[in-house]
């Protein structure tokens, strides 16, 4: 049987994505969707949902859309089903509560609200059988009036209705923390079986979904698995942090719990997932931790400079790019131990061991810890590369005046830091879940960082920890420049400034010009502390790496790449709704129904709620438990409880409740033609 389903709002085509892929099997009749197209006001999306669908998509705002509109878009007669993801921008908990307050932002957050009289205005005699939406948690209590309104439409339609949380890691086995709300509206004239809820899958961590990658800069990544050129300070502050940490591990150690002095803030233990990035910031105080001038301020939010490690879970994915936002950086390890002294560096005064016909550094102590020169090894002029105090006179000016020719340096003394945001500059550990994906994925934004196990691929500069440290503990003035010792003619990298990315100098000529280089710091740990690539962000998102035979490239710029990604609908969590669909779509079109719900219940319970009316039972709040007098109530956390000073009604049995019931039920099943369960 084949299904149509119209999907609004795409946000890039992840949740049309998964609706393609969900298939399901009963009665001994197989089920799919047909993607009927959908509609989208960002013209980039579109683009990104025809990419990965094939099916269309209308580049149109839902204000200008009419029912008639909507018709010639999905057909005279209703989709079996229509999905939605409206923009979250206004509900999200990365926005302060006073600009969520804004009309820009209350007009985003009422979509969800146009969009279903829109739908049930176009179909009004037989409109969709399931509505489903999907949103930020937090649109329950930003757009609080707005979903109470959305169920007052629905209800009065004849729909029966449930809206909730999931956790999307369990739902569609992500590699992330993505909690969502959703609400899931069912006309029981057109599929009276239930909707049962998805089962709960074990969920992975960072590790399963990156290490089958190539390294970042590989051609075969495509242009999407390029590492960000991010400056040397906040390369530094990702090699400091350690897997699994964020920004406040770079504060010193003044003997105050962390929890104590970040009370605002979750901190996971250390071989537990990270949390998902939120809330308004730390209170707490800031100081640096490494003599470079970090700066940071009290502003800052959960997850700064994370680096997440191979066997977790990333952060959310966000538009941002930067460490101190967020945590876009991965610890990489650098390799592993197969032999005694493999990897083993002599020192200079050391004898070495016995020189086998394998002689590689991965089978013995085959390496000398030389000195690194930070100079090039030719002939410079007298202070090349010498950094000027601020109350000092400068040298003479020359004709050449490039910091390898004399002191065409300054010890700046500005701040060198920033302002971070929740998560940032987080480095996720290889064996925990990432924090959920967002919009605005940049490393100083949220947790956007790995501690990648894998060894460092050859294009990078390679900077071993001793070194590292030297840099990082201000023993290295800058500028400065590393060298290959084994070929010291040309600079590998040259870092002029802490605020920019480290470069090597590329062409000749007018023609030459400054090509950002990726360093590798290597951590105590053999680790790599790096950003996440675009394409690592969309693989933890559930989105495939190859697409038509291709690397996945939604072209554009790796912003508009990012935000599109942590805008979409991870296909895993979106198949695994879809597929409950088909099953309760499929029992119905048979007159039957189906008793198997994978231990996790029923997503919608008429009954249940007709039960409770019947015998009088109101839902309140758990606050104002305390005002019910003599009634029974049930609260909003699911719990049965008495009111004060209960007492039973009377003229009302077991027996005639059920007689009710049944005939309600029977009445239904006349009407729509359902013969047998």
């Amino acid at each position: 049987m084949v299904f149509r389903v119209a999907c609004s709002f795409g946000g890039g085509g992840g949740g049309a994505l998964g609706f393609a892929r969900a298939r399901a099997r009963l009665f001994g009749v197989g089920a799919r969707f047909d993607l009927a197209g959908g509609f989208d006001k960002d013209a980039y999306a579109c683009r990104a949902f025809e990419y990965l669908t094939g099916a269309p998509q209308a580049n149109l705002d839902a204000r200008e859309l009419t029912p008639s509109t909507l018709r010639e878009l999905f057909g005279e007669s209703a989709p079996f089903a229509v999905f939605g993801s409206p923009p979250c921008q206004g509900a999200s908990r990365l926005l302060s509560e006073k600009k969520s307050r804004e009309a820009k932002y209350v007009a985003l957050n009422e979509l969800v609200l146009e969009h279903t009289r829109l739908v049930l205005d176009a179909w009004p005699g037989r409109g969709p059988a399931l509505i489903l939406y999907e949103n930020v948690p937090s649109i329950t209590s930003r757009a609080k009036g707005v979903l109470a309104e959305v169920r007052r439409l629905l209800t009065r339609a004849g729909y029966v209705l449930q809206d909730g949380y999931h956790e999307c890691r369990f739902v569609g086995g992500l590699a992330q923390w993505r909690k969502r709300w959703f609400c899931l509206a069912r006309d029981p004239r057109q599929v009276p079986a239930y909707v049962y809820l998805p089962p709960q899958l074990p969920g992975k961590v960072c590790g399963d979904v990156l290490s089958p990658l190539p390294p970042p800069g590989s051609p075969e990544g495509g242009p999407m698995h390029r590492l960000p050129a991010i400056s040397f300070l906040n390369w530094l502050r990702l090699w400091a942090i350690p897997p699994g940490g964020d920004w406040r591990d770079l504060l010193p150690d003044d003997g105050t719990p962390r929890r104590a002095r970040f009370r605002r803030h979750h901190v996971q233990a250390w071989g537990e997932p990270s949390s998902t990035v939120g809330g308004s910031g730390s209170n707490g105080p800031c100081a640096v931790a490494v003599p470079l001038a970090l700066n940071l301020s009290g502003q800052a939010h959960h997850n700064l400079y994370r680096v997440t490690g191979p066997g977790e879970p990333s952060g959310t994915v966000t538009g941002a790019r930067r460490p101190g936002q967020g945590a876009p950086s991965y610890a990489q390890p650098l390799g592993r131990e197969w032999f005694k002294g493999a990897l083993g560096v002599l020192a200079p005064g050391e004898a070495a061991g016995t020189v086998s016909g394998n002689a590689w550094p991965m089978s013995g102590r085959y390496s000398v810890a030389a000195p690194v020169p930070l100079a090039p090894a030719k002939a410079c002029f007298d202070k090349a590369y010498a950094v000027l105090r601020r109350d000092e006179p400068s040298h003479a000016v020359a004709g050449t005046s490039a910091v390898g020719c004399g002191t065409y340096a300054v010890a700046d003394e500005l701040p060198l830091g920033c302002a971070p945001r929740a998560g940032a500059y987080g480095v996720v550990r290889p064996d925990e879940a990432s924090p959920a994906v967002s919009a605005s994925a940049c490393i100083d934004n949220g947790a956007v960082a790995y501690a990648d196990p894998r060894p460092a691929p050859p294009p990078f500069v390679v900077v071993p920890f001793g070194e590292a440290r030297r840099i990082a503990g201000g023993e290295v003035p800058v500028p400065f420049a590393l060298v290959d010792p084994s070929a010291p003619g040309e600079p590998l990298a040259i870092v002029d400034d802490l605020r920019r990315p480290p470069f090597r100098w590329a062409g000749s000529g007018k023609r030459r010009r400054r090509e950002p280089v990726p360093v590798v710091l290597v951590t105590a740990g053999g680790a790599w502390h790096r950003p996440l690539t675009t394409l690592e962000l969309a693989r933890l998102q559930d989105l495939p790496a190859e697409h038509g035979g291709k690397a996945l490239d939604f072209g554009g710029g790796s912003t508009d790449q990012r935000g599109l990604i942590g805008n979409m609908v991870p296909p895993g969590a979106a198949r695994a709704i879809a597929e409950q669909a088909l099953l309760a779509g499929v029992a119905s079109a048979n007159g039957g129904f189906f008793l198997t719900d994978g231990g996790r219940g029923i997503w919608v319970e008429p009954e249940r709620r007709a039960l409770l009316e019947a015998l009088g039972v109101r839902r309140v709040r758990p606050g104002d438990l305390a005002k019910v007098k003599g009634e029974p109530v049930i609260l909003d956390d699911g719990a049965r409880r008495l009111g004060p000073k209960a007492r039973p009604r009377k003229g009302r049995d077991l027996g005639a409740l059920l007689g009710m019931l049944r005939a309600a039920r029977a009445g239904s099943a006349r009407g729509e033609g359902a013969g047998r369960g």
